[in-house]
């Protein structure tokens, strides 16, 4: 799928095993950025989603939208570390 293919994501460090997409979103939108680095075992996936977090408090977006774009950056994540192991 092409639309999963976010440039972004190739310059973050390989992963070194695969990571369920879902399990990725699920882990995202419960425990935020914490959940993330956790789960993809780097420091890049702690540092990214908490920059994005603070980004969209500053503007006032609304604190429920925050754990929805962490766990959307699992997801993506997870399908583009998936992509670059070649599965």
């Amino acid at each position: 799928m092409p639309f999963l293919n976010f440039i972004f994501f190739d310059y973050l460090p390989k992963l070194q095993s695969e990571k369920n997409p879902i399990v990725a979103f699920f882990v995202g939108l419960f425990f935020g950025f914490v959940g993330c680095a956790f789960y993809f075992g780097t420091f890049a996936d702690f540092l990214i989603p908490l920059i994005l977090s603070i980004l969209l408090i500053l503007p006032g977006i609304s604190i429920f939208a925050i754990p929805l774009v962490t766990g959307l950056y699992g997801y993506f994540r997870a399908v583009n570390a998936n992509r670059r192991l070649g599965k």
